[in-house]
Formats: structure tokens, sequence, C-alpha cells
């Protein structure tokens, strides 16, 4: 296993370049789609093999029998032995409390990749559901028999006359695990079979897997996912499920052949960052009484046409209005942990949110950091007339957070905004 720092140096891979070129080009191309960013790999041929330097992802990639475990950039050098318990902390945070099963086994489990974790987690989940029976939903199923079994189809009476006058077309509804719930649950299992390095753990996933086989093979669509209701009867199988969709979303392609095989589970962490920065602030607000908006529509012109911002963040506190941006910018590598942190926002970050603080009538604008430099001496006053008047760099460090600790991960936000930019 080989670990590196996203936007850090470049890995180096064997194998014949020109395949594996090819291979991460599909695998870019899917993984951008699939996380709406650009850029995913660069990646440098080299006379026996390639040099790939991941950017903006966290996470895990297998390529060539190679596994690559790509460590997010807020951290420091010292922290990232504990990287997939910062991560599996911040998403049971902001996107599933299930996550909260794959953080709390982080010291329990000896694991050697991130996705081990996951799979055992969804293991001990599905195993746990399955003791209680299977997911079985009654199904209507339509067949042509001799006889009438169920419900006569009236409408196909008279087209299977005349194709074969001693059949009839029946419905029936039958108890089934062929449901979206069972289809996801089966998927999941042999999904995560295929990814864990961990042998225990996948002989564990496919004999659950074998308990579902008589749901469809086939992967739920996205769309399915999103409709996907799990009934009260079946809540046991509710985080099961919920990892099952991140799985879903978040996976790479499936790229095999005899001698080449490029498979993971990626993560965006731009939106990672804001997403972490949207829970804290919404939990905040929630906790204090304030008014919190994400991502609001901003009509910034209505003539000749509308131009519309998306903020990130607006928070309504008793002493004052804030819109922020979040900016997953950090500066310094492992190599340079004294330089961490921004000093000097870069004008291309500052011009969104100064048109939605204008639009707004919002005095107080900011962005924030995963790092703000001690050498920060802000805020800085705007020159001009009208809104905003200060702009604010506001430092929300996820490598500090602990799932256990929100409250007081929370409250020292709450002292920041309250003295750094309020006043």
């Amino acid at each position: 296993m080989v670990l590196v720092q996203e936007y850090g140096d470049p890995v180096e891979i064997q194998g014949d370049p020109s395949r594996l070129v090819e291979a991460f080009d599909y695998a870019e191309e899917h993984w951008s789609a699939r996380l709406g960013t650009n850029d995913v790999f660069d990646v440098t041929p080299r006379p026996d093999g390639v040099e790939v330097r991941p950017l903006g992802v966290t996470g895990q990639v297998t390529v060539a029998g190679e596994t690559i475990e790509i460590v997010p950039k807020y951290l420091f050098p010292e922290e990232i032995g504990d990287w997939h318990g910062s991560i599996a902390d911040i998403l049971a945070f902001s996107q599933t409390e299930s996550f909260d099963l794959v953080s709390s086994a982080t010291g329990e489990r000896d694991v050697s990749t991130f996705v081990d974790l996951l799979a055992g987690a969804f293991a001990e989940e599905l195993r746990d559901g399955l003791r209680h029976g299977l997911p079985t939903e009654y199904v209507r199923k339509k067949e042509t028999t001799g006889t009438v079994r169920g419900r006569l189809v009236v409408e196909e009476l008279y087209p299977q006359v005349l194709k074969d006058p001693t059949k009839v077309v029946c419905e029936t509804d039958e108890l089934s695990v062929d449901t979206t719930l069972g289809k996801t649950l089966r998927w999941a299992a042999r999904e995560y079979a295929r990814l864990t390095t961990d042998p225990t753990t996948r002989s564990q996933l496919l004999e659950l897997e074998n308990r579902l086989s008589e749901a469809s093979q086939q992967p739920p669509s996205l769309a399915e996912l999103d409709r996907l209701f799990v009934p009260p009867q079946y809540r046991r199988f509710e985080r099961a499920v919920e990892l099952a969709t991140w799985l879903r979303r978040n996976e790479g392609p499936s790229l095999r052949d005899d001698e080449l095989d490029l498979q993971g589970v990626l993560i965006s962490t731009h939106e990672l960052y804001q997403d972490f920065v949207d829970a804290c602030l919404s939990y905040l607000s929630r906790d204090k009484g304030w008014k919190f908006a994400s991502e609001p529509p901003t009509h910034l012109s209505t003539e000749p046409s509308n131009l519309t911002a998306y903020p990130d963040h607006v928070l309504q506190t008793p002493k004052g209005a804030l819109l922020l941006d979040s900016k997953y910018v950090v500066t310094a590598d492992w190599t340079e942990p004294d330089k961490r942190g921004e000093k000097k926002p870069d004008l291309s970050e500052v011009y969104q949110v100064m048109a939605a603080g204008r639009a707004r009538g919002i005095q107080d604008v900011g962005l924030v950091y995963p790092a703000v430099s001690d050498r920060y001496s802000g805020p800085w006053s705007m020159q001009g007339e009208g809104d905003p008047v200060r702009l604010h760099l506001i430092e929300i460090d996820p490598s500090s957070f602990k799932f256990s600790e929100i409250e007081a991960f929370t409250e020292s936000i709450q002292r920041e905004i309250h003295s750094t930019v309020l006043g």
C-alpha cells in the first residue's frame, strides 16, 4: 500500500504506460462526472509506467495490483496515521451518522485501508439486520399460464387468445427479496467484498450476499436510490442502506481485464469541506437559535437578464448577519507545515462573496479556510460606498474535529464568529 497526499508528490505505478494512461483517462471521466469535479488525476507517462498525482480527492484507488490511499491535504504530517478516523468523523457529521460506525471502529479493527473499515461496518450492519429475517415485500408478477392464478389481466385476454387460446395472462402478489431494498443490499455486499483487502471481511460479505441471492444482481441506479424508502419494519437495515448508497455515489468505474484492474472509492475534498462547514454552522445555528441558509439564491441583477449567485452560507445572529464562502485551500503540504494557512485571499475568491454581500445588504462577509495564518491581521475594510464594508478570513479546521466532541468544536467556531467577526 502507498500513502500519498492530494496535490502532493506523485506516486509511481509500474506497467504499460499507454494502457495505464488509458485506464486513468477512463477513471477520470467517470469520477469527474460522479463527483462533479474537473480534474481528479494528473498522469505523466514514464518509460516503465506512469506517475499519478491526485487532485482534489481523498480515498482509495487500486490499479495494477497497487493500492493507493490518498490523504486529504488539511492534515498535518503527524496526523496522517489517523486519516481514516478523521474522514469518517467528518462524514458522520456532515452526511450520515452511519459513518460513526466507521469512526468508532478505527481504533478497534486491525485493517489496512479506509475501504476495509467501510466494508467491515457494512458487514456488521447487514449481518445484524439479517438475524431477524430477509427484507421481503410483496412484488407484483405477471405470467402466462394454462390455469388462472391470482388476477386475470383482462386487457391482455384477447391478444393472448390470438397467440395461444390455451393460456391466459395472470398477475400475482408474492413475497420476494427482489425489491430495490434487497437489490441494493446484495449489490453493496458484493461490491464491498470486491473492494476490501481483508480476506475475513470479504468472506463474510460473500456469505451475506448469498443469503440475498433471490434479489437481482443488477446494480441499483442513483435514481432508484433517491426514491428508496425503507419500510418501518425494516429500519434495522437503514444504516446498511446508507453505507450502500454512499458507496454507489463514490465508487469507481468497472474497469477490469486480465492484466489491469482499476477500482476504488473517492471523495471530492472540496465538496467534503463545504458540507463540513455547512454542518458546523447549521448545528451551531440550531443550538443558538440563529437563522441559517445554505446556498440561498441571491439575485445580483435582473436587467437585462437574471444574474444569480449562490453563496455557501448565510448566518443571521443577534449581533448581525454574516455571509460566507468555503474555500478548500491549504497553501502548505507535508513538507511545509510551518507555512500552513491563508494570510491573504486570492482576488478571484473575493468577487462572488462581495457581490452576494452587496445584493443582500450584508456588511460582513468572509472566506472560510481549513487554516488561517497566525500572521493574518484582518479584517479588510472595503473601499467605496455601500455594503459589504468588511472582509474576514475564518478558520474552521477539520483536522481538529472529533465526532464525539461536536459541541466543544462548534462552540469554538461561535467564539471566533462573535469576537473576530461581529465584535
